[in-house]
């Protein structure tokens, strides 16, 4: 019964550095992969839903212990909220986190221009 809540120190801090590493590099290739996969959402809250869904799944099949569930998603709230901060506090790292839309079709015309901007700020991300 005490598996259930808890196993060690060391499962937790393991639990909390894959939470942080999952979060940054899901955030990173949903920056790359472009606007189509995010629709109307900014990519962290995009990510957040996407983990915490994930994490409350693997709680309620007790895949993981409540105490390590709980520590990751303490994390991706947390994340989520420094993210939020950051883009509020600089104007580089609104940018980085958020995106704009653009219109790349319209009136059965495709913008090449924007397009191209898109690729573009696409092959910066990439470098």
């Amino acid at each position: 019964m005490k598996e259930i809540f808890f196993y060690d120190w060391q499962s937790i801090i393991r639990a909390a550095a894959t939470a942080v590493t999952a979060f940054i590099v899901l955030f990173l290739f949903v920056r790359i992969s472009g606007k189509r996969t995010l629709e109307q959402l900014n990519a962290f809250d995009f990510i957040a839903s996407i983990a915490l869904e994930s994490t409350l799944s693997d709680i309620m099949l007790a895949m993981i212990p409540i105490a390590e569930g709980a520590v990751v998603v303490f994390l991706i709230i947390l994340l989520q909220y420094i993210f939020a901060w950051l883009a509020r506090s600089s104007t580089k790292m609104e940018k980085l986190i958020n995106t704009v839309p653009r219109i790349v079709f319209h009136n059965n015309m495709f913008h090449k221009d924007t397009m191209a901007r898109e690729a573009h700020q696409f092959q910066c991300y990439v470098k």
